[in-house]
C-alpha cells in the first residue's frame, strides 16, 4: 500500500483495451471504453457530464409550449438573442426576465442586480446581473424603456429567476413604447438556447479533457466523488464558459 501523498496507484491496461476518459482523469475508479473513444455519442459520458440536450419541442396547447421541466418557451411573450424574455403586461408597459436556458446553466444565483428605478435602457445593453458567489452574468435587456418596477421577491429569494424564470422570477418592468419586431419566437428561441447549450457543452467536455488538474478534487487524490460540471470545473472556470455561450458567440 503506498503512503500518503504517494502518487495514486494505476493499473496497466491489456494491449488493446481503452480507459475511459473519466477513468482516466480519476472521477470513477474503473471504466473501459466500449465506443473507440467515440465520446459524444456514450449515454455515460452523458450522464457524467450532467448534459442533457434539450428535449423536442411539444405541441402548443393554448397561449404556451407546454415542454416538461424548464425547457418550456411560452408562446405569449418574446425573446431576445441574450437570453431574455419581454412580455406585455398592460398598454405600453412590459415585463422582463431570462429564458429556460440561463435558469439551466446558472443554477446557483446567490444575488440578482437589478437596474434602478428610473433608468432608461437601450435594449441588447447590459440591463442587470445575476451574482453567482464572486461571479457575474451580464443580462442584455430584451427591449428598451424606463424602468417603473422591480420584483420585490428577489432580494430574498434570488434562486426565484431559475427555478421559476417564466413567472415568480420575472425581473423588473419598462414603460416602453419602443418596437419590439426584433425579439425572436418561441420556435426561434429554442433554437437559440440549442445553439447556446451545444456551445456551452462543446468548451466544457474540451475543459474537462484537458487534465485533471483542472477538475478539482477526484476519487483518486481523497476527494468527494463529482457529479456536475460546475464541480469538475470550478465555479470561475464554468461561470467563464458559461458567460462565452450566452454572450459572445
Amino acid at each position: 500500500m503506498s503512503a500518503r501523498g504517494d502518487a495514486p496507484l494505476r493499473t496497466a491496461m491489456p494491449q488493446g483495451v481503452v480507459p475511459c476518459v473519466w477513468m482516466s482523469a480519476g472521477l470513477v475508479s474503473f471504466k473501459l471504453c466500449d465506443r473507440e473513444g467515440d465520446c459524444e455519442s456514450c449515454p455515460f459520458d452523458r450522464a457524467m457530464r450532467g448534459l442533457a440536450p434539450l428535449p423536442p419541442a411539444a405541441p402548443e396547447t393554448g397561449a404556451a409550449n407546454t415542454a416538461p421541466g424548464p425547457w418550456r418557451f411560452p408562446a405569449d411573450r418574446g425573446y431576445h438573442v441574450g437570453h431574455g424574455w419581454a412580455q406585455g403586461v398592460e398598454e405600453g408597459r412590459l415585463r422582463l426576465g431570462v429564458d429556460a436556458v440561463v435558469a439551466r446553466l446558472w443554477d446557483h444565483p446567490s444575488r440578482v442586480i437589478l437596474p434602478p428605478l428610473g433608468s432608461r435602457l437601450v435594449a441588447g445593453e447590459t440591463a442587470a446581473w445575476l451574482a453567482d458567489g464572486a461571479e457575474l452574468l451580464p443580462l442584455p435587456a430584451p427591449a428598451a424603456g424606463t424602468v417603473v418596477a422591480k420584483n420585490p421577491r428577489l432580494a430574498i429569494e434570488p434562486s426565484l429567476v431559475t427555478r421559476s424564470p417564466y413567472d415568480a422570477g420575472w425581473l423588473f418592468e419598462l414603460e416602453s413604447g419602443e418596437p419590439t419586431d426584433h425579439l425572436l419566437d418561441l420556435e426561434e428561441a429554442r433554437d437559440n438556447a440549442e445553439s447556446a447549450l451545444a456551445t456551452f457543452q462543446a468548451e466544457a467536455t474540451r475543459a474537462l479533457r484537458t487534465g485533471q488538474d483542472q477538475v478539482g478534487p477526484t476519487l483518486q487524490d481523497g476527494g468527494e466523488p463529482l457529479t456536475d460540471v460546475r464541480a469538475m470545473l470550478g465555479p470561475s472556470r464554468y461561470a467563464e464558459l458559461v458567460r462565452r455561450a450566452l454572450l459572445e458567440r
